[in-house]
């Protein structure tokens, strides 16, 4: 009776592990990956999520959005790569776009980018400063 136990609680042991490695070695999904829901400027997303925030979320989150604006500053370091595209509004909202893969070279400042990326949701700002919708896991679109 115990050698049975013992032989089911290592076969469980054993699948368990298989079952982890498969899914720790399984490739992320980046935004390439997941057909485009909507291609839409900066300016527009924002204002959508600015206007009616809660009907924005329900349109747009994990979707895929094809977003095209200036590129208002980057970071690159151990993390990745993150840039911050401008919305172009009166109270300073960004977008922050977040890389699956780190860049070989970054865009230079203020110049018109397009990038595809899985929408994260949006943080309200407050009187000072705008809100900042978050697109993850992107690819800089051609």
């Amino acid at each position: 009776m115990l050698k049975k136990v013992i032989v089911f609680f290592l076969i469980v042991i054993a699948l368990g592990t298989a079952i982890g490695l498969y899914l720790y070695n399984k490739p992320h999904e980046t935004a390439a990956d997941v057909e485009v829901f909507e291609e839409i400027n900066a300016h527009d997303l924002y204002a959508k999520f600015k206007t009616d925030p809660k009907n924005a979320i329900n349109t747009y989150l994990n979707k895929n959005l094809l977003v095209s604006g200036n590129l208002e500053s980057f970071v690159q370091d151990s993390a990745g790569t993150k840039w911050t595209l401008s919305t172009q509004s009166e109270d300073l909202g960004v977008i922050t776009v977040t890389f699956s893969e780190p860049l070989a070279q970054n865009p230079m400042v203020n110049q018109l980018v397009k990038v595809q990326g899985l929408c994260a949701g949006y943080l309200e700002g407050d009187e000072f400063l705008g809100g900042e919708i978050q697109l993850n896991q992107a690819v800089v679109a051609q």
